[in-house]
C-alpha cells in the first residue's frame, strides 16, 4: 500500500513506481475514508445555506412552488406523477436570475473529457435529478429517448462499471465517458490484459452493484481536497494538476465504492438500470498518445429495461451480416492487409468499376454546378503547412519525412493545394465565386486501433471542393453546396442530420471574424427548411463548420 501511495507519472508521463493489482485494494478504503470527512462538511455546509420560497416553470408554462437549497427536479417529477419520475433520466434547468445562473458553475471539469464537446444548451444547464434547485427557474425532465438523457444514462453506467472494475481487478481507472453506442471505461493494470474471458467476471460486478441500488452522490471540492482524494491514483493526480488550477473546484461523484472525478450529471441510482451487457474490450493509450501507457479498455452497454437491451442486441447481429467488410470480401469490391499497408484498401477490378462510376457521376455533377476540377500534388515542403496552420495544430496525424535536409509530408487534406492554386496570380472580384474540385490521394496518420475498414482508413479519396468568394457570397454558396449534398445523399437513399460546428479553443482569426462567418451558415442552415443543432466548439482550428452525419441501414451515424 505504502508503495501504490507514492507511485506517480514520471516526467515521460509514463506510471513508475511499484504497481500489483489486486482484488478489493487498499486505497478504495483510503479514498472512502477521505470523501466521508469531505462529505459531511459538504452536507454541513448545504445545511446552513439559507431556503427561500421558488417557482419552478414546466415546458407547458405550468408552476411547480418549492424551496431554494431543497427542492430536487426528482421531488418536482413525483409531485407530477410516479410513471414520470421513474423514466426521467435528468433535468434541465435554467434560472430566472442570471446570478444564480453564474453561481451554479464555478467548477472545472476534471474528468478527463474535453469542455467542447458539451452541447450548447444557451444558458440551460443539465442537472442531477438528486441535486438540489438554487432558485427559480425553468425545469425540463429529460428521459432516455432525448440524446442528452441515453448520454446521461450511459455516462453514469460507466461509473457502476468502473466500480466493478476497481473492485474485481484493483486496477488504476482513467477516464470513463459515454459514446455513441454505449460507454467504457480505461484502467491502468500493469503488465496484465483483460480479455473476453473475463467478461463473466465484469458482468457480475456490474450485476450486484446495480441491484444494491446505490445512490449517486455529487460533492463540490477544491483542488487540494481532490489531490489529497485521488492520491492512490497518479492517473487522476495527473488530471487535476493539469486541469483545476489553485483557487479552483471541480466536482467528483460516488455511487457505491467508486468515487470519481466527473462533471456529472448522473441518475439518482444505480437500480435505475435494469440491463447492462460487456460488449467488447481492448487497448488504449492514456490520453490517447501512443508515447503514455497502455491501458485496458471495457467497453459495454446499458437499458432502463431488458426488452430494450434485447432489441439492442438483434440490431448488433443484423449489423454484423450487412457489414460492409464482409459484403467486400464476399462481392470480391476490396480487401485490406494490415502487415503491408494498414488502412488503405486495395480494389480489385470489381471494386474498381463502381469506384470509376461514383467518380464519372461526381465529376458530372461538379461540371453542371460550375465547379472546375483541379490537380494537386500528394507531397508538401512543411513551409506550406507552417502558413496553414496544419502544421502546428495537425501535425501529429500527417505523414512527415526528410529529403535533402528539408522536411516533407503527405499531403492530408486538399484545402492548402488548392489555396497555392489561387494565389498563382492576381485575382479579379470578377472571378469569384471560384469552385475548384478535387479527387486526390490523402493520408492521414490514424492510430491503428481506430481504423476500421472503409469508414477509418489512412489513405483515401474524397470528391473534395473549395469554394474561394467574397464574404457577402457566403451565404447563397453555402446554400448551393448544401443542396448539391442534399441532392446526391437523397439519390442513395441516405438520411442525415445536420450541425453547425463553432469556434474551438485553439483558433485562428479574431472572434468578431468567426461570428461573422458563424452567422452566415447559421442563415444558410436556417434556409434548408431542415433541423439542424450547434456542436459547439467542434469547428476546424482555421474556421465553423457544418458537419453532416449520414445514417447507415442501422440507423447508426457517420460523420462525413
Amino acid at each position: 500500500v505504502a508503495a501504490r501511495s507514492h507511485a506517480g507519472l514520471g516526467a515521460d508521463g509514463r506510471f513508475s513506481g511499484e504497481f500489483v493489482a489486486t482484488k478489493d485494494p487498499p486505497y478504495l478504503a483510503e479514498r472512502a475514508a477521505v470523501w466521508d470527512r469531505l462529505w459531511e462538511k459538504a452536507q454541513q455546509d448545504l445545511g446552513a445555506k439559507a431556503n427561500a420560497p421558488i417557482e419552478i416553470t414546466l415546458p407547458d408554462g405550468s408552476v411547480r412552488e418549492g424551496v431554494s437549497w431543497q427542492t430536487t427536479p426528482l421531488e418536482i417529477a413525483e409531485g407530477i406523477s410516479k410513471g414520470l419520475a421513474g423514466a426521467c433520466v435528468v433535468a434541465l434547468v435554467e434560472y430566472s436570475d442570471p446570478t444564480v445562473q453564474a453561481a451554479c458553475s464555478p467548477c472545472v471539469a476534471a474528468d478527463g473529457e474535453e469542455d467542447d464537446d458539451e452541447e450548447d444548451e444557451g444558458s440551460a444547464e443539465l442537472w442531477d435529478l438528486t441535486r438540489p434547485l438554487e432558485g427559480s427557474c425553468r425545469l425540463e425532465l429529460v428521459k432516455f429517448d432525448d440524446p442528452r438523457g441515453r448520454d446521461t444514462f450511459w455516462h453514469s453506467s460507466s461509473h457502476i462499471l468502473g466500480a466493478a472494475l476497481e473492485q474485481r481487478f484493483g486496477g488504476l481507472l482513467t477516464i470513463g465517458p459515454a459514446v455513441d453506442g454505449g460507454f467504457y471505461y480505461d484502467m491502468f493494470l500493469g503488465e496484465r490484459r483483460l480479455s473476453d474471458a473475463d467478461f463473466p467476471d465484469i458482468q457480475r460486478g456490474f450485476e450486484a452493484l446495480r441491484k444494491s441500488d446505490q445512490p449517486f452522490h455529487r460533492m463540490v471540492i477544491s483542488r487540494e481536497d481532490a489531490l489529497e482524494l485521488f492520491a492512490g491514483n497518479p492517473f487522476k493526480v495527473d488530471l487535476i494538476s493539469r486541469k483545476v488550477a489553485p483557487g479552483e473546484m471541480t466536482t467528483a461523484y460516488r455511487c457505491g465504492d467508486l468515487i470519481d472525478l466527473c462533471r456529472g450529471p448522473h441518475l439518482p441510482s444505480t437500480g435505475r438500470v435494469k440491463a447492462f451487457a460487456v460488449t467488447k474490450n481492448s487497448s488504449a493509450y492514456w490520453l490517447g498518445s501512443a508515447d503514455n501507457d497502455s491501458l485496458q479498455r471495457i467497453y459495454g452497454v446499458s437499458f432502463p429495461s431488458s426488452k430494450e437491451l434485447k432489441a439492442h442486441k438483434r440490431m448488433l447481429e443484423e449489423a454484423k451480416a450487412r457489414d460492409h467488410r464482409r459484403i467486400g470480401k464476399q462481392q470480391d469490391l476490396f480487401l485490406f492487409n494490415s502487415m503491408v499497408s494498414p488502412g488503405s484498401c486495395f480494389w480489385t477490378s470489381n471494386g474498381a468499376k463502381i469506384y470509376n462510376r461514383l467518380q464519372e457521376l461526381m465529376r458530372a455533377e461538379y461540371r453542371a454546378r460550375g465547379f472546375d476540377e483541379v490537380i494537386t500534388p500528394n507531397i508538401f515542403s512543411s513551409e506550406l503547412f507552417k502558413r496553414s496552420g496544419h502544421y502546428q495544430n495537425y501535425r501529429d496525424d500527417m505523414y512527415g519525412f526528410n529529403v535533402e535536409g528539408q522536411e516533407w509530408f503527405l499531403k492530408p487534406m486538399n484545402c492548402p493545394g488548392h489555396c497555392i492554386l489561387f494565389d498563382s496570380k492576381p485575382r479579379s472580384y470578377r472571378e469569384l465565386p471560384m469552385r475548384m474540385a478535387d479527387f486526390g490521394v490523402l493520408h492521414r496518420n490514424e492510430l491503428s486501433g481506430t481504423l476500421s475498414g472503409l469508414t477509418r482508413v489512412r489513405r483515401f479519396q474524397q470528391d473534395d471542393a473549395h469554394i474561394f468568394c467574397t464574404e457577402d457570397q457566403i451565404r447563397d454558396e453555402v446554400s448551393a453546396a448544401l443542396r448539391f449534398v442534399f441532392n446526391i445523399y437523397e439519390l442513395f437513399g441516405f438520411e442525415f442530420s445536420l450541425a453547425l460546428s463553432t469556434r474551438p479553443k485553439k483558433a485562428l482569426g479574431s472572434e468578431e471574424l468567426w461570428r461573422r462567418a458563424e452567422e452566415q451558415l447559421q442563415e444558410a442552415l436556417e434556409g434548408t427548411g431542415k433541423k439542424w443543432s450547434i456542436n459547439k466548439g467542434d469547428g476546424a482550428f482555421y474556421g465553423p463548420k457544418i458537419d453532416i452525419r449520414l445514417q447507415d441501414a442501422l440507423g447508426r451515424g457517420h460523420q462525413c
